[in-house]
């Protein structure tokens, strides 16, 4: 967890590699409140890490990914998962951007319930699935272009 060091309150945040990429993963309980796309103040020092570790390692792209549980949510902002895990990933898209990553770097997906990590049969399954994956990979530039 080199990118983020040793700070309190991150020890549930987990660094994966995943075929050629490294995948950053974020628990809804320390990013976002239940069913909300605002991000918590506390993740900030934590989202400034990461933008400190992409500037420093030129060549990276970054895909935010936003998952929720299979809990139907269904309100005038989200008429279902799929619109509340895109809102989750835009956000910390836009956080980092106003950090100073360039947008060319980021791109966002909201999956809903349709990726869970755990069978959405419990509680400590269902908190585990409602979270936001930062996918980090290299870029290849095109030469032909």
């Amino acid at each position: 967890m080199e990118m983020l060091g040793n700070n309190q309150g991150q020890q549930d945040i987990t660094v994966e590699r995943r075929s050629n990429y490294i995948v950053l993963t974020f628990p809804e309980q320390i990013i976002f409140d239940s069913g909300q796309a605002h991000l918590k103040p506390t993740v900030s020092p934590v989202l400034a890490k990461v933008a400190v570790f992409i500037q420093s390692h030129t060549g990276l792209i970054l895909e935010i990914q936003g998952h929720t549980d299979d809990r139907p949510i269904h309100n005038e902002r989200y008429p279902s998962n799929w619109e509340l895990s895109a809102d989750r990933a835009t956000q910390v898209a836009k956080a980092l951007m106003n950090l100073g990553i360039a947008p060319t770097l980021i791109s966002t997906k909201g999956f809903g319930e349709y990726h869970p990590l755990y069978p959405n049969d419990n509680e400590l399954s269902r908190l585990k699935n409602r979270r936001v994956e930062l996918q980090f990979s290299s870029y290849v530039k095109d030469t032909n272009s």
